[in-house]
Order: structure tokens, then C-alpha cells, then sequence
């Protein structure tokens, strides 16, 4: 009854080390995020998209420079771990997009760069208003579910260009 007791123990104690060791070599190249390559115009989308996964994977803070307060082993890990999520992230970019990314070596650099993409946000708020109102206006058949999916879509991207505000008065001013 002893050595099976052992031998459960030190089973146990290998599968938490070769865990453990899994999660700093975890190869994050053969992932495939089923998510719409950046194109630009796409932006909101595709971020919204990549940072959900980026958080479903514990890994949200990939996107911003690393803290220079880091062990010379974290620092190993988080130079590995960024390399794989970068390259993950440079298979979302349409293959016209890459070459503009292509010198980028950190998530955070690719991040940063992609907003770049759509910064302009009066030509982004003119272009959801007109969504809005082309939708409004359509005279297509929609099922209810498509129609009311591309009025919260865009409810979502107006309200990241023009926050609402918990007090009235500064919100009307501001739209």
C-alpha cells in the first residue's frame, strides 16, 4: 500500500513539474485564431477579437511594453512567450498589411503600430453614422438576429469613438 502511495505522490509531483514546464514551452505558432485578418478599415473588429483571446489565454498584458522590473527567468519567459504570440498575431494581418508589420519583434510593437491603421477617428465616426443610417434606411430583407447584431455592433464602435458619460451634461456637449 506504501509504494502504490509513492508512486501516486511522485506521479503526482512529475505531472505538476511537466505542467509547469508546459506552460513556458507552449507553442502558440500552430495556433489558429478563427478571427478576420486586419485589413484596416477592420480594425475595431479585429482588436476586439485579439484582445478576447489574448485574455481567454492569460496573456492581455503581452500587449503593452514589459515591466523592466523582471527576473532574468521571467524575462526569458516572457521573451519566449511573446516571440510565439507575435508571430500568431502577424498570421491575423492580411498578407498585404505584413509587410508594414514585418519589422515588428514584440506584441506590443504590433499592437501599437495596428492602431495606426485606423486613427482617424472623424473619418471613422462619419463612417459608423453612415452604417447606421444606411442600415436604418435599407429596404433589403435581413432575418431580425443579422439586423440587430450590425445595430449593436455599431452602438459598440460608436460608444468606443464617443464614451458616454455618467453625467448628461458633459455627453450632450460632447455629441
Amino acid at each position: 500500500m506504501t509504494s502504490s502511495t509513492s508512486t501516486a505522490s511522485s506521479t503526482t509531483s512529475t505531472f505538476a513539474s511537466a505542467a509547469s514546464d508546459l506552460s513556458v514551452y507552449t507553442n502558440y505558432v500552430n495556433v489558429h485564431l478563427s478571427i478576420d485578418k486586419l485589413t484596416g478599415p477592420n480594425y475595431a473588429t479585429w482588436s476586439s477579437d485579439v484582445r478576447l483571446w489574448l485574455k481567454s489565454q492569460r496573456y492581455l498584458d503581452y500587449l503593452v511594453p514589459k515591466a523592466p522590473s523582471l527576473t532574468p527567468v521571467e524575462d526569458d519567459r516572457w521573451d519566449t512567450v511573446d516571440a510565439q504570440l507575435c508571430v500568431v498575431l502577424k498570421g491575423t494581418l492580411d498578407p498585404l498589411l505584413k509587410q508594414i508589420f514585418c519589422s515588428y519583434e514584440t506584441c506590443a510593437q504590433i499592437w501599437e503600430h495596428a492602431k495606426l491603421l485606423d486613427t482617424n477617428d472623424t473619418q471613422r465616426l462619419y463612417s459608423v453614422c453612415s452604417q447606421f443610417a444606411d442600415l436604418i434606411a435599407s429596404k433589403h430583407q435581413a432575418s431580425m438576429t443579422d439586423y440587430i447584431g450590425k445595430i449593436h455592433a455599431l452602438f459598440h464602435e460608436f460608444n468606443e469613438l464617443l464614451p458616454p458619460s455618467p453625467d448628461l451634461v458633459p455627453e450632450i456637449a460632447q455629441r
